[in-house]
Parts: structure tokens; sequence; C-alpha cells
């Protein structure tokens, strides 16, 4: 039986500019979780182990801080609709005072 490589699916791919040349490289991201660059530095790394190149660490640094600013501000709208509806029973308590919310 002959055992061939396995296939990796490329689940995204970005545009990412260079900051020493006049181009822009693909960054591909695969269904495995890893990454390749079309770069040179990452094309013609020598040795098994592929390791990331500068623009796949900077692209992963930029998702990964675009990641935690939605987090943060999903988290401070989920604050708020929670005040929202506190302040909605304190007017049901306080005898139906007839607000009209935006929706």
């Amino acid at each position: 039986m002959r055992v061939g490589k396995m296939v990796k699916l490329i689940v995204e791919r970005h545009q990412w500019e260079s900051t020493t040349a006049n181009r822009n490289w693909v960054i591909a991201k695969y269904d495995d979780g890893t990454f390749s660059c079309s770069c040179p530095a990452w094309i013609f790394q020598k040795g098994g182990i592929r390791k990331d190149c500068k623009h796949i660490k900077a692209f992963i640094e930029s998702t990964n801080q675009r990641e935690q600013y939605t987090q943060e501000v999903t988290a401070i709208v989920q604050s708020c609709n929670k005040e929202v509806e506190n302040i909605k029973q304190n007017c049901d308590i306080m005898g139906g005072i007839e607000i009209q919310w935006a929706k």
C-alpha cells in the first residue's frame, strides 16, 4: 500500500504588504492551522520543518489584536445590554413609566 502526502486545504488567503519591497505577499492559512507565505524567505527555507516568516508572524499578531479588540467590544456591549435590562425592570417597578426603547 502506498501512502502519499496528506492534502491540506486552504481556508483563508490574505494579501500582505511588504515592508521592504514594493509588492504584496500572499499568506495562506490551511485547515490544520498552519500558514504559508509567497515570500522568498519562506519558500526557500532549508530544513525539514518550515518556520513562520516575518510576514506570517506580523499577520498572526494583527489577527490576534483584532480578535482581542472584538472580544473587548463584545463584553462592553453585553454589559450595556444588561444595564439597559436593569433600567427597564426598575421602570416597571416604579409604576410602568413608559419609555420608547430603540431597537
